[in-house]
C-alpha cells in the first residue's frame, strides 16, 4: 500500500494527485477529485465476472456517478 505510518491520532497521509499542464504542475480541482476517486471505486471493483460497474460518489452538495466498462479480454493464439 503506498500509506505510510502516522504516529497515533493523525490520518495516514496518502499520495497526492497531480496534474501537469502548459502553466505547469497543479492541483487538482475538487470536481476532477471527486472524478478521479469515484473512477477508480469503480476500477476496483471490476472483475473478470462483473465487466460494468457503476460508482457514486457524493460530496457535499456534489455528486458523481461513473460507469466503468472494462475492455473484452485478448484472445492469445
Amino acid at each position: 500500500m503506498p500509506w505510510t505510518r502516522s504516529p497515533p491520532g493523525r490520518a495516514p497521509r496518502l499520495p497526492l494527485p497531480l496534474k501537469t499542464g502548459p502553466d505547469g504542475i497543479s492541483v487538482p480541482s475538487p470536481l476532477e477529485s471527486l472524478v478521479l476517486v469515484a473512477s477508480l471505486r469503480a476500477v476496483a471493483r471490476l472483475s473478470p465476472e462483473q465487466r460494468e460497474v457503476l460508482s457514486s460518489v457524493v460530496a457535499g452538495d456534489e455528486q458523481m456517478q461513473v460507469r466503468v466498462r472494462a475492455p473484452a479480454p485478448r484472445v492469445r493464439h
